[in-house]
């Protein structure tokens, strides 16, 4: 009976079989169509220069819902992220989203407040590729440290169930 249900419905089980990440330095969890590979970049803020952490899964498959799937975080010293203070922390969200777009060099198409439970947070959409892509971030600070979590997907297919189930997955650990 599996048989010709996933002959009739092979999305479904293949939609079942995400594998789960779990980065414990990082203090999360999240599903995605394959494992992530890992990276350490650094960046430069206004505080200086500090590790960013990288997990991303790019599709090899130009077809598939999303090319690209990415968790990312970086912690600020303590006292920066000024995630108590709504005057300082919006200043900090205008800022995170305007380095966001002009990095992709990309126009912003959307932006709200997304908080993750008690933590502050944002989403945001860019126009990726002269049009040809859409990038879709969704951010959040708990206590000093920075999460993103960003999908990339060709246009037509910008309108996916996949990034709703990765982001949905994303669980942070104690």
């Amino acid at each position: 009976m599996r048989f010709l249900f996933f002959l009739l419905f092979p999305g479904v089980l293949a939609a079942q079989s995400w594998p789960e990440a779990v980065e414990f330095d990082g203090k999360f969890r999240v599903q995605t169509p394959a494992p992530l590979v890992e990276q350490v970049d650094t960046i430069e803020v206004a505080v200086g220069r500090l590790p960013y952490h990288v997990f991303y899964y790019q599709s090899p498959d130009m077809g598939a819902d999303n090319l690209f799937y990415m968790v990312s975080y970086t912690d600020y010293p303590t006292g920066t992220a000024h995630a108590d203070s709504l005057d300082l922390l919006e200043a900090f969200w205008e800022t995170t989203v305007a380095a966001s777009v002009e990095s992709l060099r990309g126009e912003l198409l959307y932006e709200s407040t997304a908080n993750f439970g008690d933590y502050p947070g944002r989403r945001w959409r860019v126009d990726y590729l002269e049009g040809k892509a859409i990038v879709k971030t969704w951010a959040f600070l708990r206590n000093n440290r920075y999460y993103a979590l960003q999908t990339i997907a060709l246009k037509e297919k910008s309108l996916n169930p996949s990034t709703d189930r990765f982001f949905r997955s994303f669980e942070l650990l104690e």
